[in-house]
Order: C-alpha cells, then structure tokens, then sequence
C-alpha cells in the first residue's frame, strides 16, 4: 500500500528513497533522524522508521548500526562518520 502525505499528496516512502538517493552519491549515510529531517513530506519520526525497516527487510537499503544507505559498504561511510565526531 502507499502511504501518502494528507497535505501535499507525496509517496513518503519514495520521498525516504529520495533522500538516501541524494546522500547516498556522496557516499553518506544517515541517521533515522537525518532522514526525516531531510523528507520533504510531512510524517512522522515514527513512519519513517517503519519505512526504513520495511526497507531493510526487503533488501531495498542496508542498515549498519544506527545509519541507513543504499549500498552495501554502509559499514565503511558509517565508521568514517563517527570517526568524524570523535
């Protein structure tokens, strides 16, 4: 089922892919947080990690700890950001 946003009529669930899309040609992953803030559509922070969750479990986006990409080497982008915030 698509989920859409009542205000503006978006797929919040390709609005998620949307945003991972973007960071993700710069190789940067994101924080659940990170993700809603940057969706456009209004949801809640809730929604959005359901999404990412659906996402994972159908192999869509890969999760590495708390971070959340479209490729594989997550594990790579996610270590070099917290190597950032040391």
């Amino acid at each position: 089922m698509i989920e859409t946003s009542t205000i503006t009529g978006i797929d919040i669930r390709e609005e998620v892919l949307f945003v991972l899309r973007y960071y993700s040609f710069f190789r940067y992953p994101l924080k659940v947080e990170e993700v809603h803030g940057s969706c456009p559509a209004e949801c809640s922070l809730s929604r959005v990690i359901d999404i990412l969750k659906e996402l994972v479990d159908n192999r869509i986006i890969y999760a590495c700890n708390t971070y959340y990409s479209l490729s594989s080497d997550s594990q790579e982008g996610a270590t070099t950001r917290k190597k950032g915030k040391e």
